[in-house]
């Protein structure tokens, strides 16, 4: 790259460095920095005013993307059996109450013989309660002889009812089980909509109740796990916005909601987990279990600025160049000293907000003032 050639000024006399990018300057006669507009436009510098500009506080977190409580179903077996036949595979999207697969089996068998039996008997004994609770109504039961009945009934009603139950929760129609009319399959279906995320089936296999076979994940309901720690949980407020993105990659940035702040040390991770509802984001970008990097915004306002590179260091003072005059094609710049405050994205904050005149926002690298 050329170095900037700087005319200096003094008394009336023009000194043309081009060796070295730097200037020193003689306050006491006023000195310019002088820079040609060729070398305005080879450096690509660029003219401005200190502007507003939003300056944030955050916690900085790095978390992962989880489904919510209500995003995310674990399918097992209601009843253990044979896997009879697959509707599914992993990757696919399913609507809720979708049928995923269905399952055979001696166990599935012999319940459905088990309540067909258990509604005759009930059928039995309440007939004969009835006719003992009448009889006791009218004087001519024993009191002995009717609580022995109701105590029957209830127990055989209570047999029933447990395995309606069961049958019930496997999808089944129980009145057609009632009339001796069996079923060769149970049907196991999707209790959320979304996309199977684990897929654990085979023909023929045999499975448990304890076996997780499926799972799946609804993306529209994931949500940011965030460990933060201990010294960092007084900034939050449940409401505050959260920007993250992929590990290492900003530029995708996507949005959450802080909803829950944790209030329980983490043994493994010594930190508290806090969590976020994702508000904006492209939801091809959004993988379930992703590893991201997360800013907590904890306080914002706005103040006035100028680019960090606007700002150039001498010694322990740092400087702005004003711009006083363009003349004959050149521009004439002052040293301004600049009391600075907070930096925040590639932005300086000027405690002294009060400068009227251009000032050099870029290309004020390759300058150094002594």
């Amino acid at each position: 790259m050329k170095p900037l050639q700087f005319i200096l000024i003094f008394s009336g006399t023009l000194t043309v460095l081009s060796c070295q990018p730097r200037k020193i300057l003689d306050e006491e006669t006023g000195g310019f920095i002088i820079v040609s507009s060729a070398q305005f436009e080879n450096e690509n510098m660029k003219l401005g005013r200190p502007e507003k500009r939003l300056f944030e506080r955050v916690v900085n977190c790095r978390g992962y993307i989880v489904p919510s409580a209500t995003g995310k179903a674990e399918i097992n077996l209601p009843v253990p059996g044979i896997i009879h036949k697959i509707n599914c595979y992993q990757g696919m999207y399913a609507e809720e109450g979708k049928v995923l697969f269905e399952v055979t089996g001696n166990e599935f068998i012999d319940l459905q013989k088990s309540y067909a039996e258990a509604s005759t008997r009930l059928k039995q004994v309440k007939s004969e309660y009835e006719r003992i609770k009448e009889l006791y109504h009218e004087k001519i039961g024993a009191e002995k002889e009717y609580i022995l009945a109701e105590s029957e009934y209830k127990l055989a009603l209570s047999e029933f009812l447990t395995l309606q139950m069961k049958i019930t929760r496997m999808g089944l129609e129980t009145s057609a089980i009632e009339e001796g009319h069996l079923y060769a399959s149970y049907p196991l279906k999707s209790p959320i909509k979304g996309h199977i995320t684990s897929c654990n089936l085979t023909l023929g296999q045999y499975a448990g109740q304890e076996t997780t076979l499926l799972e799946v994940i609804d993306l529209n309901q994931l949500q940011l796990k965030l460990p933060v720690f201990a010294q960092d949980i007084k900034h939050l407020k449940a409401g505050q916005q959260i920007r993250f993105y992929r590990a290492g990659d900003t530029a995708l940035i996507n949005h959450a909601v802080l909803t829950v702040i944790g209030s329980s040390i983490d043994d493994i991770s010594k930190s508290i987990y806090c969590f976020g509802k994702i508000t904006k984001n492209n939801s091809e970008n959004i993988i379930n279990n992703e590893y991201v990097e997360a800013e907590i915004i904890v306080e914002s306002d706005s103040a006035v600025a100028v680019p960090s590179d606007a700002v150039i260091k001498s010694d322990n003072d740092l400087y702005l160049l004003k711009l006083e005059k363009i003349e004959d094609g050149n521009y004439y710049f002052t040293r301004l000293k600049a009391e600075t405050g907070r930096q925040h994205h590639n932005y300086t904050e000027l405690i002294n907000d009060s400068i009227n005149n251009d000032i050099l926002l870029s290309g004020a690298y390759n300058i150094v003032i002594d």
